[in-house]
């Protein structure tokens, strides 16, 4: 059985009928229950996240469109983790189901940036950078698990659904608005989906958390290779 099913058999096994089944199921089915938990967590963050309002207009961001973070971090700002102090965020959520979503990176010249393009599981495809071979420059098109590359420049995704996240360095307060300029010509072009909304998190109830994960799983289902999981 693969994950997939193996989350769906214990969503049916812990039905909403059996109240405290964490607690008096036996070891064996507590131990799956807590190894379903665990391994459909990513997906239920990331999901979460994509979900997240902007404190802007009170909605979720748009899919394959750039949401960018104008200004720096404070110390104490945990969006999700404690992000960079000396670095403006550009974040995305990309919906590949329909077609390619072409990605432009815009020249840097020796200026740090970084594009992570990670799959549903917070697993890096590709990390796009000066530093990297082929550097970051230029347009790239993301592609389906389902989708055969053309040349180099093509990038197949692990998962149909990804997120995008840029870091480009500032030098200080003063360098804001060449920054923001940079941000300004940092594009996603693809088919226009609505947000999508999720209302589980780690916090949920477990009949909520195993219904969501179920659907996240259709969605952005593992990658098997010889029967074992490459997500």
């Amino acid at each position: 059985m693969d994950r997939r099913g193996f989350i769906a058999g214990m969503t049916a096994s812990l039905s909403p009928g059996r109240v405290g089944a964490d607690t008096s199921a036996p070891p064996d089915l507590r131990k799956a229950a807590r190894d379903a938990w665990l391994f459909a967590l990513p997906l239920i963050e990331v999901a979460a996240l994509r979900a997240r309002p902007n404190p802007i207009n009170g909605q979720p961001a748009p899919i394959n469109a750039f949401t960018h973070v104008r200004s720096l971090a404070a110390p104490k700002a945990r969006a999700v983790t404690a992000p960079n102090t000396d670095t403006l965020y550009s974040s995305a959520f990309v919906d590949t189901t329909k077609g390619p979503v072409l990605l432009e990176v815009p020249d840097c010249g020796k200026r740090y940036l970084s594009v992570q393009i990670m799959d549903m599981y917070t697993n890096n495809n590709f990390i796009l950078s000066p530093r990297t071979p082929g550097g970051a420059t230029g347009a790239w098109r993301l592609l389906s698990p389902d989708s055969e590359p053309q040349n180099s420049r093509d990038l197949r995704l692990a998962t149909p659904h990804a997120w995008v996240l840029a870091r480009i360095l500032v030098d200080g307060p003063s360098d804001l608005p060449t920054v923001q300029a940079i941000q300004d010509h940092l594009l996603l072009q693809g088919p226009a989906f609505p947000p999508s909304i999720t209302d589980a998190t780690r916090a949920s109830s477990w009949p909520v958390y195993f219904a969501a994960a179920e659907q996240l799983l259709k969605s952005d289902p593992p990658q098997f290779k010889n029967g074992l999981d490459t997500s």
